[in-house]
């Protein structure tokens, strides 16, 4: 999997735009689905493709959560949350 993602991020630049539509919260897990609109582009010869489709994000609160992320998916969620706020009233 990790080779497929490498040889897919050199071949290819990607511009991606997430619009959360549901953030649950449920014991140690947390989910975030949506909508999202892509644009790639392909680096050989500068050729566009469009894409948009649905995303299910699942978070899980874990031993590892470091102090870089969110440390529990109440933390995960509000994130979220506020991120989608802040989309909701730039331009």
């Amino acid at each position: 999997m990790r080779a497929l993602y490498e040889k897919v991020t050199k071949a290819f630049t990607s511009d991606i735009t997430l619009e959360s539509i549901s953030v649950k919260v449920s014991g140690l897990l947390a989910y975030d689905s949506g909508n999202f609109h892509e644009t790639m582009v392909d680096v050989s010869n500068g050729a566009k493709t469009a894409l948009r489709g649905s995303y299910l994000m699942v978070l899980a609160k874990g031993a590892d959560a470091g102090l870089d992320r969110p440390t529990n998916v109440d933390e995960c969620a509000l994130e979220y949350q506020q991120r989608r706020q802040m989309r909701s009233i730039l331009p």
